[in-house]
């Protein structure tokens, strides 16, 4: 079996739809060679992609972070860089939130 067995719940436009977080042997070994190929580009493809709704909520995070500070995300990457601004534990964790809400977007497309 590939996955861990459990299935994700997605919600897309006000619709769940579910993704399997498996696909058993025995079921890919019932279906034909195109089917089969299929199925396994849908799976891996799900896998990959960031789980809906979670860009947004980086967003979210990221917002109260810029709302906090004043200044956006990219300006106090700015100054992080030009050595204006030091780094303390919030600002610490409000660019790992960009960095990985990058990453999330990154890698979906």
């Amino acid at each position: 079996m590939f996955g861990n067995g459990t299935a994700r719940v997605l919600q897309t436009n006000n619709t769940r739809c579910h993704m399997p977080d498996a696909i058993r042997i025995a079921d890919l070994a019932a279906l034909s060679q195109d089917e089969r190929h299929a199925r396994l580009a849908e799976f891996m493809a799900g896998r990959s992609a960031p789980l809906n709704g979670e860009v947004d909520a980086l967003n979210r995070a990221i917002a109260e972070y810029e709302g906090r500070f004043r200044m956006s995300s990219d300006a106090m990457r700015d100054l992080l860089k030009s050595g204006r601004q030091h780094e303390t534990a919030d600002i610490c964790a409000w660019m790992r939130l960009v960095d990985v809400r990058d990453r999330a977007i990154k890698s979906s497309t």
